[in-house]
């Protein structure tokens, strides 16, 4: 029965922790939408250029990992530079998300396949929004962290 509860368990407390994240996070800065539009150009990078990497065929020195940590920094750093945020509280926004986006990546491969499988496609349609799902966990933490307390 622990196997069966564990994996909805976690589900749930990502997904709870995801939401209200996101909810605190939109209150944070002084217009809303400008921490959160970052966040989200980050985001939208990293999956369309990790899903773009990953259905390539085999480059050398290129993994979808690597690109989308990469575009996620570079998202938010553009993203930052556009709304005149704060660059170095983003940077580490940026480099916060990047960090999640793996383990989150890892994390939906251990609950579909119950391993943790970072070499192959993983199996499901939306497997690309398992890191988003959990880049959003620690956004409000990390801006409370960049806005200073």
């Amino acid at each position: 029965m622990l196997t069966i509860l564990a994996p909805a368990l976690v589900v749930a407390l990502v997904a709870a922790t995801m939401v209200g994240s996101l909810l605190l996070a939109h209150g944070v800065s002084s217009p809303p939408a400008r921490a959160t539009a970052a966040f989200l150009l980050g985001v939208g990078a990293a999956v369309v250029l990790g899903l773009a990497v990953e259905r390539l065929p085999t480059v050398p020195f290129v993994d979808p990992f690597s690109v989308s940590a990469s575009a996620a920094v570079a998202g938010v750093l553009i993203g930052a530079a556009v709304w005149e945020l704060d660059l170095v509280g983003f940077l580490i926004v940026g480099l916060a998300m990047a960090v999640s986006l793996v383990a989150g990546r890892g994390l939906g491969s251990m609950l579909r396949t119950r391993r943790v499988q970072l070499i192959d496609l993983p199996p499901g349609m939306v497997s690309a929004l398992d890191g988003v799902v959990l880049a959003a966990c620690v956004l409000y933490p990390m801006l409370r962290l960049v806005a200073g307390g």
